[in-house]
C-alpha cells in the first residue's frame, strides 16, 4: 500500500476534490491497513495564502467540468430545438429523471463505499465523528434530498425557459465564440463566486443576533434551515437534505453567470458543483475520503464556519473556527431542534 510518509501528499491532492472519486477510491484501496490518520486535514487556515491553494481550487473543478461537457448536448437540446419556449413534459421530464437518477446513484454509491463496502471497516478510523449516523437520520436525509433535487430541476427548467424566450438575452451559439475569455474566466472562478453566494445565503439563515432590526435569520433558522441541521453528524445524504425554500435559494447560484452574459454551460457546471461538492463535503470522513472538516465543525457546533476558507468571509466577520469551540454547550437555537 501507500506508505504513511507519502500519504499526506496524496491526501492533499484528492481531498480537495481534484481527483474525486477516482483519487479517493485509489487511496482507500491502496493505503496501508496500519496507516494512522495524521490529522493534518484538521489544520485549518482561515484563508488561501499561496498560489498552490488557488491552483488546488481551480483544478478541483476538473471532474465537474468533464461531466458538464458530457451533459452539454442534452442540456442545450431544448434551447436549440426551440422546445423550451413552452413548458412541456417532453423536455421537462428528462431533466427531472436525469437529476433524480444521477443524484441517488452518486449518494447511494458513495454511502455504500463508506459504510457497506469491503472497505468500510478499514475506513472507520477516518470518520470525523466516531459515532455513525442513525438510520432515522439517513432516511430523513434521503427524503429531503428528493425534494431538494426537484428544486434544482425546477431552477434548470425555469432557466432554459427564460433563455428560450429571450429573457436572459441572446444565447451564445458557441462557448468558444467571441465571449470565450468571459466564459473561461467564469468557469475558472466558479468555486469562488458560488461560495460567496453560499456564505451570504447561509449566514442569512442563521440568527443575526441583533435587536436593531427584526432578526430574520432567527425566523429562517427556525422554519427553514433547522431542517438541514438535524443532520448534525452528517453523511453524504446530508449534503442536499434541505427545506425546499433553502434548496431553491441554494441552486440560484447557478444563475449568477447570466448577469454577465456567460454561455449556458456555466449554469450547468455550477449546478453540478452545487450538488456534487455538497454531497462530498458532507460525507463525514477525513482523507482518504473527501469530507470537509471546516464544514463538519459547522454542523457539530452551528455558530461558526458559515462559508469556506476559499472565500475568507468567516475570517473577516469573526466566525472562523479552526477547531471545536471551548464551550461544548450548543447555542439555544440548536438545542430546540437537537432534542426533537
Amino acid at each position: 500500500g501507500v506508505s504513511p510518509d507519502t500519504a499526506p501528499e496524496f491526501f492533499a491532492m484528492s481531498s480537495n476534490g481534484a481527483f474525486w472519486p477516482v483519487g479517493n477510491v485509489y487511496m482507500m484501496t491502496t493505503l496501508a491497513d496500519d496507516h494512522k490518520p495524521d490529522g493534518k486535514y484538521k489544520e485549518l487556515k482561515p484563508y488561501q495564502d499561496s498560489p498552490q491553494d488557488v491552483f488546488n481550487t481551480v483544478i478541483g473543478l476538473f471532474p465537474k467540468v468533464i461531466l458538464a461537457v458530457l451533459l452539454l448536448n442534452s442540456f442545450m437540446k431544448p434551447l436549440e430545438s426551440g422546445a423550451a419556449k413552452t413548458l412541456s413534459l417532453d423536455w421537462i421530464l428528462p431533466i427531472v429523471v436525469r437529476d433524480l437518477v444521477g443524484s441517488y446513484a452518486i449518494c447511494f454509491g458513495w454511502e455504500w463505499l463508506l459504510y457497506g463496502s469491503p472497505l468500510a471497516e478499514k475506513l472507520k478510523k477516518y470518520k470525523m465523528n466516531e459515532v455513525y449516523p442513525s438510520q432515522a437520520q439517513i432516511r430523513h436525509d434521503q427524503y429531503h434530498t428528493f425534494w431538494c433535487v426537484l428544486c434544482a430541476s425546477a431552477i434548470e427548467i425555469l432557466t432554459l425557459w427564460l433563455y428560450a424566450n429571450g429573457r436572459f438575452g441572446e444565447v451564445q451559439s458557441s462557448f468558444w465564440g467571441s465571449s470565450v475569455l468571459c466564459n473561461v474566466l467564469t468557469v475558472a472562478t466558479t468555486t469562488y463566486w458560488r461560495l460567496l453566494h453560499f456564505f451570504l445565503i447561509h449566514r442569512m439563515m442563521h440568527p443575526w443576533k441583533t435587536t436593531a432590526i427584526p432578526d430574520v435569520g432567527k425566523f429562517l433558522y427556525r422554519h427553514v434551515h433547522s431542517l438541514h441541521h438535524k443532520s448534525y453528524n452528517p453523511s453524504t445524504w446530508a449534503g442536499l437534505s434541505m427545506h425546499p425554500v433553502e434548496g431553491t435559494i441554494y441552486f440560484t447560484a447557478a444563475i449568477i453567470p447570466v448577469l454577465w452574459g456567460a454561455h449556458p454551460y456555466c449554469f450547468l457546471l455550477c449546478k453540478l458543483c452545487l450538488a456534487i461538492d455538497s454531497w462530498v463535503a458532507h460525507d463525514g470522513f477525513g482523507p482518504p475520503s473527501a469530507g470537509v472538516y471546516f464544514h463538519y465543525l459547522h454542523h457539530a457546533h452551528y455558530s461558526c464556519n458559515y462559508g469556506d476558507t476559499v472565500m475568507p468571509l468567516d475570517y473577516l466577520f469573526g466566525s472562523f473556527a479552526a477547531g471545536p469551540p471551548k464551550s461544548k454547550k450548543a447555542p439555544p437555537e440548536v438545542q430546540m431542534f437537537k432534542s426533537e
